[in-house]
């Protein structure tokens, strides 16, 4: 699928010729096409433009004929993703910030950037960083060939305020909404796919996994008040994807000092239905040096 913008336009790439007639009347039953006349039109223009028309749908008309056009994945959904990469390296104990940190030849946030990328349904990805950060991530993108992400956008004092920056940036032509963690360098583009086309049905989606550990519930002094069931609980990483409305009208309703762990909670405090979906590698969050060690493993393991 050719990346060019969540521009709310549907891109022709396949034209398939039928008769006039034929044509016509499929442009009506098109859900967007136009209403049928009375009767069919007896012949065409005698002003005919050298191209088909590339800005409608159903029966156009150019010098070599009437064609029916049939956009490219016209049933797919168009994602933008939001990358908030804020981190500051406190936890890693570096002084250079941990999304800038070296994994495998390129900095942390080219891999998760270029994962991203892979999957067909995204459109977009808007890349979010600490105002000190802006000039060297411009450099970063330019020399890693990454010049097509938007951006890089200042972000703000929390990550909240970062993405609701980052969503200002969004296209309005994108269907779906997704939210990824800069330091989540392995994305699966399957599974993001799978969320995305999910989002798109109208609900949230979190990619995660069951608790494989037992959870407990305690105090301020450590005391256990309640063991709840495992079954019965997820962890939740990124990506989070939501429909567009949907997630810009939870970050328009939460306060501007709201506290939230992820971007799903706003969206159940405005009373939206999220669901969770089990992934992979996102759930490696690079934060301290021994998650470092890990990721690169990772990576050797699966480019050796």
């Amino acid at each position: 699928m050719r990346k060019s913008g969540c521009s709310g336009m549907l891109e022709p790439t396949l034209w398939t010729v039928f008769s006039t007639v034929s044509a016509t009347v499929f442009g009506w039953l098109s859900p967007s096409g136009p209403e049928p006349p009375e009767k069919l039109p007896e012949k065409l223009p005698d002003e005919l433009p050298d191209e088909p028309l590339t800005d409608c749908h159903g029966p156009v008309a150019c010098k070599e004929g009437l064609f029916f056009m049939v956009p490219e994945s016209s049933a797919s959904p168009t994602a933008a993703v939001v990358v908030p990469a804020g981190g500051r390296g406190v936890r890693m104990g570096t002084a250079i910030a941990k999304q800038f940190l070296d994994l495998g030849g390129a900095p942390l946030l080219i891999h998760t950037l270029r994962a991203l990328w892979r999957c067909p349904l995204v459109c977009q990805v808007v890349l979010v960083v600490p105002t000190a950060e802006l000039d060297f991530t411009r450099r970063l993108l330019k020399d890693h060939a990454l010049e097509q992400v938007s951006g890089p956008l200042a972000g703000g004092k929390t990550r909240l305020e970062s993405v609701r920056n980052g969503m200002q940036a969004v296209s309005a032509g994108a269907d779906v909404i997704a939210i990824h963690d800069a330091v989540r360098p392995f994305p699966d583009p399957v599974v993001l796919e799978r969320a995305i086309r999910r989002a798109h049905q109208g609900v949230g989606v979190v990619v995660g996994r069951p608790a494989s550990d037992t959870i407990k519930r305690v105090d301020a002094t450590g005391r256990v008040l309640e063991t709840p069931a495992r079954g019965t609980l997820w962890q939740a990483f990124t990506p989070q994807v939501f429909p567009a409305k949907m997630i810009r009208a939870a970050y328009l309703a939460a306060p501007p000092d709201a506290v939230a762990t992820d971007d799903a909670q706003l969206a159940e405090w405005h009373g939206q239905p999220v669901e969770m979906i089990e992934g992979s590698g996102e759930s490696l969050k690079v934060t301290t040096p021994r998650d470092l060690i890990t990721a690169r493993a990772w990576l050797e393991a699966e480019c050796p």
